[in-house]
């Protein structure tokens, strides 16, 4: 019988695709921009790991299908069929991860009915999942979703001391609010974690000050810590008690004692600051010179110009996820005939977004913020781009009207390059010159 069920098991796992073992994938790469600049190792997707993340999330899915109560169930019942081992280790064990050379693994469960990708920016945005996601101790990755349980599996050596915060300095774009899964609204959480050889024994509060830079406010917050959460054992959470104000500075500065198991105390003084983005900003982290998909940049458009998010929209876009975060943001320009699709069935969701593209698009957010018509523009120069003869022919009205009032601009080639995908600096950019009109 126990072989019968670990052929069915193999069968079940051999016939379904598996998140995670691409180096290039985006949920992976997301993860790995933040670890970057916090100066932690990058994670590399493991298939053994994608396997074991496989089977617990197809064993929750079978098991536990309609429980929204998961994220505490690690453990598996041996008189199952899709049974890979008790534990966590028992099971990345079974698929071959080589917990003799790794011997640190964890295991994140998240309830989701979002994509990879998006389910993994929630993550970074709860503080219990982002220590764990940051966490220098794990060097390999592998993820699985089946139905709305999304599993990560993490494994690795244990690292250097490496302290890490979150927003880390000088971070921008990041939400003004986290509304927790009891529907508790905060400010955005900010983590400070020390990943050490030795066991952090006691974390103690000397000073934590949260301060908006703008107008020297000292703002209220909740302090989680290993002495009043036991979840917690080598960070400190601070959570606001209320949203942040939406394109702001604020500075954090941590004091804090902290007592090792061998004895040795060490004082830890830090000082950094981040900026918050518009209300509507989903976006915690982006690398500015990666290319920007339509999705994220009609989420830039509604963020930075501070516009009413739809709720109520008619959905017409077959290829648009209605799971996704970047729905409402999509009808929203829609309606407001800021931003079409390729035709009323395609909006090209996940497509890159192109230069002539953001042109014509953001044209049509100057029309709206400024109640006029981009093709009374008075035109007293032509655009004299060297490439303008590569322009499409519905573009080519609003670069002419954007060259004009200073918006669209080229390389020092004097090239427009209208078909090169635009990256996030560039669409920034052009976004704040409309607004700024």
């Amino acid at each position: 019988m126990k072989r019968l069920a670990t052929i069915i098991l193999v069968i079940l796992l051999s016939t379904s695709v598996v998140y995670g073992y691409s180096a290039t994938d985006n949920t992976i790469q997301y993860i790995n921009n933040i670890r970057e600049h916090v100066k932690v190792t990058e994670l590399k997707a493991d298939n053994n790991l994608s396997k074991a993340a496989e089977n617990h999330s197809v064993y929750l899915n079978t098991y536990e299908k309609n429980s929204k109560n998961i994220t505490g169930k690690h453990t598996q019942d041996s008189d199952k069929v899709l049974f890979a081992g008790i534990y966590p280790w028992d099971r990345v064990g079974y698929f071959n991860y080589d917990i003799n050379s790794n011997p640190y693994t964890n295991e994140l469960i998240y309830l989701s009915d979002d994509s990879p990708a998006n389910t993994v920016t929630k993550m970074i945005d709860n503080p219990y999942y982002r220590i764990e996601l940051l966490n220098p101790n794990y060097q390999d990755i592998g993820y699985y979703k089946e139905g709305d349980k999304f599993v990560v599996e993490l494994g690795g050596e244990k690292a250097k001391t490496t302290e890490v915060t979150y927003p880390f300095n000088h971070q921008e774009r990041i939400p003004y609010q986290w509304i927790d899964e009891d529907n508790n609204v905060y400010g955005y959480p900010i983590t400070y974690s020390i990943y050490a050889p030795m066991k952090i024994d006691k974390i103690e509060i000397i000073k934590i000050e949260l301060v908006n830079k703008e107008n020297s406010k000292i703002i209220e917050n909740e302090i989680r810590n290993p002495d009043n959460d036991e979840i917690l054992t080598n960070s400190i959470i601070i959570l606001p008690n209320e949203p942040f104000d939406a394109n702001t500075e604020y500075e954090v500065s941590v004091n804090i004692r902290v007592t090792y198991s061998s004895g040795s105390i060490a004082n830890k003084n830090k000082t950094w600051s981040f900026e918050t983005g518009g209300k509507t900003s989903t976006l915690n982290y982006i690398n500015k010179r990666d290319k920007i998909t339509r999705q994220e940049f009609a989420e830039n458009i509604v963020s930075e110009a501070d516009l009413v998010l739809s709720r109520n929209y008619e959905v017409t876009f077959k290829d648009v996820p209605n799971e996704s975060i970047y729905t409402p943001y999509i009808y929203t320009l829609k309606e407001l005939g800021i931003m079409q699709g390729y035709d009323t069935e395609t909006f090209g969701y996940d497509d890159n977004l192109t230069r002539e593209q953001a042109f014509a698009i953001i044209m049509r957010l100057y029309n709206y913020l400024n109640e006029i018509d981009f093709y009374d523009t008075v035109i007293n120069k032509e655009p004299d781009f060297v490439d303008m003869d590569e322009v499409s022919p519905w573009a080519i009205n609003a670069i002419r009207a954007a060259y004009n009032l200073n918006i669209v601009y080229g390389t020092t080639d004097n090239e427009l390059i209208p078909n090169e995908d635009l990256t996030f600096e560039d669409a920034e950019r052009i976004t704040n010159r409309v607004i700024n009109k």
